[in-house]
């Protein structure tokens, strides 16, 4: 939640700098609002990233886990609905 609220915080700082060119003198109009998104998102996703990265925290996640297990992908693991209804 407070990844959420910053990102959107940033985005409701950079937008008029993009959009009204303060600072930079290149008013982009509406389509600043675009790379402000764009840029808060990015900020947001690392920052989460980051924070579910350490094996220490409560629900981190471990790229050596995300490999398929070909094993559980075989077609005989495959089953119909309707044989899992009981008769």
């Amino acid at each position: 939640m407070v990844v959420q609220t910053a990102t959107v915080i940033l985005n409701m700082l950079l937008a008029p700098f993009l959009m009204f060119g303060w600072i930079t003198g290149l008013p982009l109009g509406v389509a600043g609002a675009a790379p402000a998104t764009f840029l808060s998102i990015v900020v947001g996703t690392v920052w989460m990233a980051l924070y579910f990265r350490p094996a220490t925290s409560y629900s981190g996640f471990m790229p050596a886990r995300w490999k398929p297990e070909i094993s559980l992908m075989s077609l005989q693991n495959l089953r119909s609905p309707s044989s899992t209804l009981s008769t």
